[in-house]
Formats: structure tokens, sequence, C-alpha cells
């Protein structure tokens, strides 16, 4: 494998706080520590934001599922706040309907 050719350097400060904490855990080429702990922290933070088509697509239906719920709390809420009855049978149906949705997510996981 090729050496990489550096042509860019940067300067850093440290407090000997932070240069004694290095030496204490024995690193003993500083620039090379600090090069890769950094190249290594952008490399997980793009990691984490992959998501393939399919995590997309269950994350998007889950959305959905949340959005139907907060729906169906808001009605429920503004119902009680004014004082009206609300549908029982109905609130149970959507309920049935959601918890419906949620299994066939579960099932498309496995």
């Amino acid at each position: 494998m090729a050496k990489a050719i550096r042509e860019k350097s940067y300067k850093v400060r440290m407090s000997l706080a932070e240069v004694e904490t290095l030496k204490e855990a024995n690193v003993l080429n500083i620039a090379k520590f600090l090069r890769d702990s950094a190249l290594n922290a952008v490399n997980k933070k793009e990691q984490k934001n992959f998501y393939s088509k399919i995590d997309r697509e269950f994350l998007l239906e889950l959305s959905r599922i949340g959005n139907n719920i907060n729906q169906v709390a808001k009605a429920l809420n503004t119902d009680i706040a004014k004082g009206e009855p609300f549908d029982a049978v109905r609130l149970f149906y959507l309920l049935i309907a959601i918890n419906e949705n949620l299994e066939a997510l579960r099932r498309d996981l496995k």
C-alpha cells in the first residue's frame, strides 16, 4: 500500500494537561493519534447516517403511524376539552388498525 503524501499542515494548540494526558496514555506519536482519531470520528459519523432503502421505507411508515396516533390523540383531547363524549368504539377500531400496521411492520423486519 502506497504511503499518502501529506501536503497540508494544521497547527493544534493543547494545554499542558492535555499533552500530559496523552503521554500518560502512552501515545507516542501525538500527530498520528490526532489524525487517526479525527478520521475515525468522521467515518463513524458517516456510518451512523447511512440508511438502506428498506430502513428509509420502514422509518417513513413508522412516522405515518406516529402521525395517525397523534391525530387520534388530538381528536380525543379536543372532544374531552369541549365536554363532548367521544366514540369509544370508533377509537377502539382506530387503535386496532394502528396495531395491525405495527404488526405488519414487525413481520416485515423478520
